[in-house]
């Protein structure tokens, strides 16, 4: 096994963590942001 292949095999697991967080990252936000919406409206709600 040359050392080359070894280091991009690396990378490239990197690469696919990094995204998989950042997908991770992108969910949990919008999972906040639609909860968020829910609470403005279940607020609204009782205001009205």
């Amino acid at each position: 096994m040359r050392p080359y292949s070894h280091f991009s095999n690396i990378l490239a697991e990197v690469r696919n963590k990094f995204a998989n967080t950042q997908r991770d990252i992108l969910n949990a936000s919008r999972i906040l942001i639609i909860s968020s919406d829910e609470m403005a409206g279940l607020f609204a709600s009782f205001i009205a």
